[in-house]
């Protein structure tokens, strides 16, 4: 590459006086190069690093494509140099975006990084911002790859292929997304979290007019719709969600799948409510993709008094210790299976399964465990109040 050749021709250090045009680009990461502009910087796509000052710059760096900006490794996340970086797309890879670093409003920011924190950050900022695995929503299929946990943190764009799209001409987009979608879609998430549910429709309704292809707004507003009450509503967005939703990502939980189900099954229409839960468990890849579709089935079928057809979804949910609901619909199993079990040692040790399953949910804080198994009227009556609290599942 053009570095290599630099270093090659003993060039260590460069000082441009002026700006400085790249034809090709220069991988700052790799580079033993440090260059000192006092203009701009201007290139198709950029490759910076947090971890040394390989290039200081007067002016402004301007990648007419895309930036990468990627820490060394995935442990802090690092701050970056102090640069106005012009690009129209932002690939940070435990790498911040704040401050000395300046964006320009209209740059789409793709971050992997401390959860938590990014989380955070999605909601405040003005910036229009991804985080970890939403870009599978965003992103055209082949040019994100399949992740292999829900926690995987490794690069998964493919920035080359990006590059080469967008120098022929081509969106990089899925189809029906825009990223000017993003920003009321988070507008949305503020307000469902501030139970604003009006204000929370309206933001969601005009990202999908944005970008009708756009899973995550349809998902926002059928979730509304669901925990207020409103299940025939919610059905169509929900449903949208659910079309919409990477199939690719085998790894990945498609989080319309529990509001589709349970408000399918309010409205009777329960066949296609297991369908659907049982074409996500064969969809899905491990153990936490597929939560929300065993609890579903777990959830009908002990309502039903089918412990049987149960069993599966209840063995599989009885690994998710740290799911307070997947603790409770284990305890009830177990709880039914003593009140059926003739066999007095059996039934003395399936209730002693299900009192150490309701104290476990109970420390988990699942509002499902305020109801004892002994005085459970009915499943289904207090599933919808126990998401609507907003559980961890």
């Amino acid at each position: 590459g053009f570095h290599e050749r630099l270093f090659a021709a003993g060039l260590y250090r460069v000082w441009v006086s002026g700006d400085l045009y790249l034809q090709e680009p220069i991988q700052w990461p790799y580079s033993l190069n440090t260059f000192y502009v006092e203009g701009n910087i201007f290139s198709q796509t950029l490759a910076l690093s947090s971890d040394r000052d390989h290039v200081t710059v007067q002016g402004h760096i301007h990648a007419t494509q895309l930036a990468t900006y990627y820490a060394s490794d995935d442990g802090d996340t690092r701050q970056p140099q102090g640069h106005h970086l012009r690009t129209p797309l932002l690939f940070l890879w435990f790498v911040d975006f704040a401050p000395p670093l300046i964006l320009s409003p209209e740059t789409v920011v793709f971050a992997v990084g401390d959860f938590e924190e990014l989380t955070q950050q999605s909601l405040e900022t003005d910036q229009p911002m991804l985080i970890w695995h939403e870009c599978a929503y965003a992103l055209r299929d082949e040019l994100y790859e399949q992740i292999e946990e829900p926690w995987y943190n490794n690069i998964l764009w493919k920035t080359e292929e990006m590059g080469q799209l967008l120098s022929d001409g081509e969106s990089i987009w899925r189809e029906g997304f825009t990223p000017e979608a993003i920003q009321p879609w988070r507008a949305g998430q503020r307000h469902l979290q501030g139970r604003q549910t009006k204000e929370a429709l309206q933001q969601f309704n005009l990202a999908l007019q944005l970008a009708p292809g756009f899973a995550p707004a349809a998902q926002g507003a059928g979730e509304m719709l669901f925990r207020s009450g409103a299940y025939q509503q919610a059905l169509p967005y929900l449903q949208q969600a659910h079309a919409l939703f990477p199939k690719y990502q085998t790894a990945m939980a498609d989080p319309s799948v529990y509001y589709l189900t349970h408000s399918l099954d309010f409205l009777g229409l329960h066949d296609e409510a297991i369908a659907i839960a049982q074409a996500e468990l064969a969809r899905t890849s491990n153990q936490s993709a597929s939560v929300d579709a065993h609890q579903y089935l777990a959830g009908y079928w002990l309502s039903h008094d089918q412990l049987e057809k149960a069993e599966a979804s209840v063995t599989a949910l009885s690994r998710e210790l740290d799911s307070g609901i997947s603790m409770w619909l284990t305890g009830l199993w177990h709880h039914k299976l003593a009140q059926r079990e003739a066999d007095p040692t059996s039934a003395s040790e399936h209730r002693k399964q299900a009192e150490n399953s309701f104290q476990w949910a109970i420390s988990k804080g699942a509002v499902l465990a305020k109801f004892p198994y002994d005085s459970h009227d009915s499943l289904r009556a207090i599933w919808p109040k126990a998401r609507e609290l907003d559980l961890s599942n």
